[in-house]
């Protein structure tokens, strides 16, 4: 192909395109028309709506729309686009849930809302800017309560949303409670959040719950998978599997079943840090956010652990380095929580004065990675450490 000949190929494209988007101004654009005294109007594509919201149906161009018939028992039915607007009188009852439409029919909505999918999916009008784009059936429909402002449900059925910029992809009976803001739910059937700015993206029977600010739990997929957030569980990930369930902050669980709840059998790894200044030779534990004492690796109620743990730590500058290596059984027995063996190997040092050990916190049911300076030589070293763990429970 030479040079005009190609440039004859692109032109004709371009004129194709350029054709295109002529037409899709001229048959999708809606009228110009006033709105009605109280600034309410309705656009829809290929549903119904119902006869007493009905007192002017035109097509894109203004004129009477030749595709909509209106039935004995007052509904319109229309089969291209259209603009239903009107009067204040014949607007003056009208919210953003009294508008229905038929299976695969959009509305563009008062406050800012698009209704669509099975006739009898439902927004509530406090729900700003709130969408149901599809989906739902009879028995099983889509919903989005008076907390879902600004959340969109795209498919499925019998979906719902009751807080502010959730989002649900597809799936059956999954819910983001008014608890759950910014969260989303991307598919499978029966998951639900109650905590904010979480996500499940699929399975079935995963639960991320909890209250506040906590939150900020992921699970990926899999089955009856749990993130529990009260009380400190928050930033937790479960990337499927079936049957883990977290407690403590940060916390990685995953399981492959359980022998009678979620969680009895599982394995579990933790991160711990903290920025210490050994001005004293004090022992010095490791936190889960680095610095709330009560943020540490649970130990629950008849459950025994097998620990891996490995920690770091490092000063300015790398001027002195250290890694340690525990290996230690503890058990939870009737809500007292003990070391029943530890082995502590130092890996590396750069100072002799340094030491590791873990520790048992009974009253707050978890353990303690320490660490301290014997001769309080004021070095500031950040620490970190993670711990794997086999855990069982057997109440």
């Amino acid at each position: 192909m030479n040079k005009m000949e190609k440039a004859a190929l692109i032109g004709s494209v371009l004129l194709a395109v350029a054709a295109f988007a002529l037409v899709a101004l001229v048959v999708f654009q809606p009228a110009d028309v006033a709105p009605a005294a109280d600034n309410t109007r309705a656009m829809g594509y290929g549903g119904a709506v119902s006869g007493a919201l009905v007192d002017r149906l035109v097509a894109p161009d203004g004129s009477p729309n030749p595709a909509v018939q209106v039935g004995n028992d007052g509904t319109a039915t229309f089969y291209g686009p259209l603009v239903v607007d009107g009067d204040t009188a014949s607007f003056a009852s009208m919210d953003a849930v009294s508008i229905t439409v038929s299976n695969g029919g959009w509305f563009f909505l008062p406050n800012g809302q698009i209704l669509g999918g099975y006739v009898g999916n439902t927004i509530d009008s406090s729900a700003v800017g709130a969408v149901i784009l599809n989906g739902g059936s009879s028995g099983d429909l889509q919903t989005i309560l008076d907390g879902g402002t600004r959340s969109t449900i795209i498919a499925g059925d019998e979906n719902s949303i009751d807080a502010q910029n959730g989002f649900i992809g597809a799936g059956l009976n999954n819910i983001i409670a008014s608890g759950g803001a910014d969260s989303g739910i991307g598919a499978g059937s029966a998951n639900s959040i109650d905590t904010i700015r979480s996500f499940i993206g699929g399975g079935r029977l995963n639960v991320i719950d909890g209250s506040g600010s906590l939150g900020f739990g992921f699970i990926g997929g899999g089955q009856q998978n749990t993130i529990y957030a009260e009380g400190g569980g928050a930033y937790a990930t479960i990337a499927g599997g079936y049957g883990a369930y977290t407690r403590s902050y940060g916390e990685m669980a995953h399981a492959a079943g359980y022998f009678a709840t979620a969680g009895d059998a599982q394995a579990a790894e933790y991160v711990v840090r903290r920025s210490v200044t050994h001005s004293s030779t004090a022992w010095s534990s490791l936190l889960a956010d680095g610095s709330t004492a009560t943020l540490i690796p649970l130990v629950y109620t008849d459950t025994v652990a097998t620990l891996d743990i490995l920690v770091s730590g490092e000063s300015v500058g790398g001027a002195k380095a250290f890694s340690y290596h525990i290996l230690a059984f503890v058990e939870n027995d009737g809500g007292t929580v003990a070391i029943l063996a530890s082995t502590v190997t130092t890996v590396y040092e750069d100072d002799s004065d340094f030491d590791c050990q873990l520790a048992a916190d009974d009253p707050n049911n978890g353990i303690l990675v320490q660490v301290k300076d014997a001769t309080s030589g004021s070095d500031v070293v950040r620490w970190v450490a993670t711990i794997r763990s086999a855990e069982v429970t057997f109440p």
